[in-house]
């Protein structure tokens, strides 16, 4: 697994002012057991390939 936090700049729409928010990604290595997981989860749920 792998987490990596940093900051994006955005123009808040109200105001016009630019406001920083944190921005966070996380990537996940995909298995069998968690293909399994999500397909009990929600059998109605296409698996994509990729």
């Amino acid at each position: 697994m792998d987490i990596k936090t940093s900051t994006v700049k955005v123009c808040n729409e109200t105001t016009g002012r630019i406001v920083c928010k944190a921005k966070l990604e996380i990537s996940m290595e995909k298995s069998k057991v968690f293909e399994e997981v999500l397909s009990r989860a929600n059998p109605n749920l296409k698996k994509i390939n990729g």
